[in-house]
């Protein structure tokens, strides 16, 4: 029996029922390019698709591959609506995707209808109990790795280099060694300048870091330790921790004989898949022609063929028999799921293989828990291993200096007092508001009281004891004449020994991380104008007409006068519009017509006012016309009422200005910042024109424009024309209980907020790793609700329906569409009528219909005169006849 299997973007077990045929359909992974690597895992899949057709053929069953590409594999709706397609084509099992968040996507589909979801990448994600396996190390189980080997190097002083928000989950752990009291850990986003990391890695260098820690992908590794080499921190000093698995893949050799001391980890030994590169070297040949020689295969490539095997052995012993391979298709609109998929995921959690990859075995959730790690280092041979980890028995290193040292958790912020020092600005400390004389620490409230009190109760309950800095500055550094650098405000505290913690609006800079240690950021700001809230426009001469836009009034005038001549026409057409002027007269000479040109227009302007007339239509057509237009008039009367009224009652503000470059370019508002502080050194050192424009502004006027504190720039915008650039966060606290403030455009910058401590202090990592931990449990911003938006807030409402829009034709050519088609139905019911009337009229008279038709005709063409002749068998001869 074939089995069909197909290599898509992400890696997908299909089978179905056709044509009463058993067949199996199995998607895999394209990966994003067509580079050496990611060709070697295509192929390892292929290969691993044979090795399994040669255990399916007892059972007479065989796979039969196809390669499938896919456009879009980072759109997660279009990959969720694929996977959807597949299972109506009756899935059973999803390998992938790799990348973004298409792969939630399909695992909240495989959850929901018990799909086998198989991974081979890292997932911090990855929900529990779900039906799910990963054949990548459990990334928790990864950072106690990293930890063991840092603490067994006895690294007391290291920085970390990560780069992105994964990768800060994943070496989270390194933050808090938590085994030395004298460690000091640093952290340091990679962030890519073009092509260059050479500035960040020069920091790194004249900062005297010898321990890097270095978690990034494979695609940027080779590059960075490329120009780490330039910069000079390849020497024999330094040390390198390197947490990609695929370290063992790149080209090493311009390494090799430097001296660098670099640890890497690998999860399998070249013995282990010897054979298995021998023979896929040789598949590669026969299959794609290409003549290649593996010297070793990345992490991933061995993964797939694992989970290959893995997957065909639990379908081997879940699907024995072939009642079990019957499948229907699951539609996602449904309830239904799969009966078998749980079997299956269950059966590979619980099983055991010895893999490429060493041994395979899951946790009760699926995550991949049991593995074992080697651990390289660089040397003049290439890489060797030094030792071997796994969870039941640890680390050993078996090819290095043994330290011999018993690692314990530290306990000595016990008995520990800090002083920290906070400023009296709102709301990050203040005095507490009561009627009682208080002392202590009870004296004081506020956004950083709660942060620290916090922080203490993570870390052993340390003593706090709480002091105000004098200047309420945070900080900022004087050269004198003998060029020493003097420091002010709470930075100036830290440094001269006064205080333990600075926390407050004290922004991370560079410099002032030269002279201090700062944690990781608990709270992004970014520099805003606050300023009065724009005023109310007067109401103009003609404000009775914003209700509808131009255009709408003018299909309104075209619709009226359109409808008006409609109307006469119809009148003129329809026999029924002429009627007895005198309805005593039984048998009157001439008919009249209500239809006139004034009177048409004087009905439909009396349907538009609302107000009716005396003229009232009498035919169907007439009616119909009538009817359509009272339809039109009724939604346009009521759009415009209900429009009226919202206009009326809403206040259109005028903006002065709306961002930074048109407060720079007007002359009639002051702006200024707080001397001194951040925001005012941004405009310093900003290489920007608009910006150095403002600060040149700012520094000529400086004793108008500059404030010696940000409440009394606050104050000068309540009171004055002045518009004061600060922090947003500030912004956002101040417009909270100033209702006539508030933020206008948006942040020009990105920033944050740190808490400062002496340089070197070992506890810098510990209280990072705390921060980080508040911010993912949400603590931060429930603080921040806390101070920001209930503590002392004022009663400031906005009013978010504030502006009511013009409407157009988007909103009523609906109406005007249904006017036009209900005028030409009833033209085309008076043409019927008038048809009707002159072949019973012909008849009745003993004449030809075409020449009444013509005589109907010339009249109607007249478009003059309301009466009209009643025509009968001894006048029908008088063609000449006049009519009035």
């Amino acid at each position: 029996m074939i089995i069909r299997l197909i290599f898509f973007l992400h890696y997908v077990f299909e089978f179905w029922e056709k044509n009463k045929k058993f067949t199996e359909k199995f998607e895999s992974g394209l990966f994003c390019d067509e580079s050496h690597s990611v060709n070697i895992q295509k192929f390892a899949f292929l290969y691993a698709i044979q090795v399994a057709n040669e255990k399916l053929s007892d059972v007479d069953l065989q796979f039969e591959a196809e390669i499938r590409t896919y456009e879009y594999w980072r759109n997660s709706f279009t990959v969720g609506k694929n996977v959807c397609e597949l299972m109506s084509e009756s899935i059973i099992g999803i390998f992938g995707p790799q990348f973004g968040d298409s792969l939630y996507v399909v695992q909240d589909i495989c959850d929901l209808k018990e799909i086998p979801h198989v991974q081979t990448r890292s997932n911090l994600k990855q929900s529990i109990g779900t039906c799910s396996v990963n054949f990548y190390p459990y990334p928790t189980i990864l950072s106690e790795l990293f930890l063991k080997v840092v603490r067994e190097w006895n690294w007391n002083k290291y920085t970390i280099l990560y780069e992105d928000s994964e990768s800060l989950m994943r070496i989270s752990p390194l933050l808090k060694p938590n085994f030395n009291s004298t460690v000091t850990v640093k952290l340091k986003k990679i962030l890519k300048d073009g092509s260059s990391y050479r500035s960040l890695l020069r920091e790194i260098k004249e900062s005297d870091d010898y321990n890097i820690v270095l978690d990034c992908s494979t695609e940027i590794l080779p590059e960075i330790l490329k120009q780490a080499q330039q910069v000079g921190l390849m020497g024999s000093d330094h040390s390198f921790l390197i947490t990609n698995l695929d370290f063992h893949t790149l080209n090493i050799e311009p390494y090799q004989y430097g001296g660098t001391n670099i640890t890497s980890f690998r999860l399998f030994t070249p013995a282990d898949i010897s054979d298995t590169m021998l023979n896929l070297t040789k598949f590669i040949k026969e299959t794609a022609n290409v003549d290649i020689k593996l010297t070793t295969l990345p992490l991933e490539a061995t993964l797939i063929y694992d989970a290959v095997i893995m997957f065909t052995q639990a379908i081997l012993e879940v699907l024995d028999n072939e009642s079990k391979r019957t499948v229907n298709p699951i539609s996602c609109d449904s309830r239904e799921a799969w009966q078998h998929g749980f079997s299956i995921i269950n059966y590979m959690k619980l099983s055991v293989l010895e893999g490429l990859t060493g041994l395979i075995k899951f946790d009760h959730q699926g995550f991949r828990t049991f593995f074992n790690a080697y651990i390289l280092e660089l040397k003049e041979e290439g890489l060797i291993e030094i030792g071997k980890w796994n969870i039941n028995r640890g680390l050993k290193i078996y090819n290095r200096d043994s330290l011999d040292v018993e690692i314990n958790r530290i306990n000595s912020l016990r008995n520990t007092t800090m002083n920290v020092i906070i400023p009296l600005t709102s709301p990050y400390g203040m005095r507490v508001r009561s009627h009682e004389k208080l002392s202590g620490n009870k004296q004081y409230e506020g956004f950083c009281v709660d942060l620290i009190e916090e922080l203490s109760r993570m870390n052993n309950n340390f003593s706090i004891n709480f002091i105000i800095a004098t200047d309420g500055k945070s900080g900022s550094a004087t050269k004198l004449e003998n060029k020493t650098v003097i420091w002010d405000g709470m930075i100036g505290a830290i440094i001269r020994g006064e205080a333990d913690l600075a926390c407050g609006d004290l922004t991370v800079t560079r410099e002032r991380e030269e002279v201090v240690d700062i944690t990781a950021v608990f709270m992004n700001l970014g520099i805003a104008i606050l300023y009065k809230k724009p005023q109310s426009e007067p109401p103009g001469f003609f404000s009775f007409l914003s209700p509808f836009k131009s255009e709408v009034w003018i299909l309104v005038i075209t619709a009226y006068v359109g409808v008006s001549l409609t109307f006469f026409i119809i009148g003129r057409i329809s026999p029924y519009e002429w009627t007895n002027p005198y309805p005593c007269v039984q048998d009157p000479d001439e008919m009249e017509n209500q239809f006139t040109l004034s009177n048409s227009f004087w009905f439909t302007i009396g349907a538009l006012m609302q107000q009716g007339s005396e003229v009232a239509p009498i035919s169907v057509s007439t009616r119909l016309a009538a009817g359509v237009w009272w339809f039109f008039t009724l939604i346009m009367v009521s759009c415009y009422t209900a429009n009226l009224a919202a206009f009326l009652t809403t206040e259109n503000p005028s903006e002065e200005f709306s961002n930074m470059d048109e407060l720079a370019q007007q002359t009639e508002i002051k702006y200024g910042a707080k001397r001194g502080g951040t925001t005012f050194q941004f405009f310093n050192e900003s290489s920007e024109s608009l910006h150095k424009r403002m600060f040149n502004y700012m520094t000529v006027h400086a004793d108008d424009v500059l404030t010696e504190s940000s409440g009394s720039g606050v104050d000068r915008a309540v009171k004055e024309k002045y518009a004061f650039l600060m922090e947003s966060s500030q912004i956002e606290y101040e417009t909270e209980r100033q209702c006539t403030l508030t933020q206008i455009g948006k942040p020009i910058d990105d920033k944050g907020y740190g808490i400062a401590m002496k340089k070197g202090s070992w506890y810098l990592g510990l209280f990072s790793q705390s921060i980080l931990k508040m911010q993912e449990g949400g603590k931060l911003s429930d603080l921040k609700r806390k101070w920001w938006k209930e503590k002392y807030a004022g009663s400031c409402t906005v009013n978010k329906n504030n502006d009511a829009e013009t409407l157009g034709l988007m909103n009523l050519g609906g109406v005007f569409i249904v006017l036009g088609g209900g005028a030409m139905v009833a033209i085309l019911i008076a043409i019927i009528e008038k048809l009707v009337y002159v072949w019973s009229s012909s008849k009745a008279e003993n004449v030809p219909m075409k020449e009444k038709f013509k005589k109907e005709l010339k009249f109607f063409l007249r478009c003059r005169g309301t009466t009209k002749t009643v025509a009968t068998i001894k006048n029908f001869n008088n063609s000449d006849r006049s009519t009035s």
